[in-house]
């Protein structure tokens, strides 16, 4: 029974290595470029006008309050009312699921986001993030 609880410990510890931690996930910020040309760059812009795109230009975004660039009127009510400063984290979380992260930090069930594209995987996300502040 002892060499039992030991191999069952030695393996437990084993497998708890082997699962990737979403913070050991190491950002690409080249391919983060790419992803963001290839999914973002149709709305967003990052310094340039945005009189054509569908969504605000990200320069400067890290540190500037969600919802506030004066150049872009089309915020969703929910965003503009979230008022928390843009982090790289914050970006990931909210690239995950929109409308998800307006509902869970404004605690309104009824929130939504007029972003639809959702970045599915974490390194997408990161590499995305590590692009835009390469970048910004």
């Amino acid at each position: 029974m002892r060499s039992f609880a030991l191999i069952f410990l030695i393996g437990g510890i084993t497998l708890t290595g082997c699962i990737p931690n979403e913070s050991a996930i190491s950002a690409n910020a080249q391919r983060g470029k790419k992803l963001f040309q290839k999914q973002c760059a149709t709305c967003h812009s990052m310094g340039e006008s945005t009189y054509d795109k569908r969504g605000p230009d990200l320069a400067n975004l890290f540190g500037r309050k969600t919802g506030s660039n004066t150049d872009y009127q089309h915020y969703s009510p929910a965003l503009r009312d979230l008022s928390l400063g843009w982090t790289p984290q914050l970006l990931e979380d909210y690239l995950n699921h929109p409308s998800a992260f307006l509902r869970k930090h404004l605690n309104d069930q009824s929130a939504q986001s007029r972003m639809n594209v959702r970045v599915k995987t974490d390194q997408d996300r990161k590499d995305i993030t590590a692009f835009l502040k390469e970048v910004l």
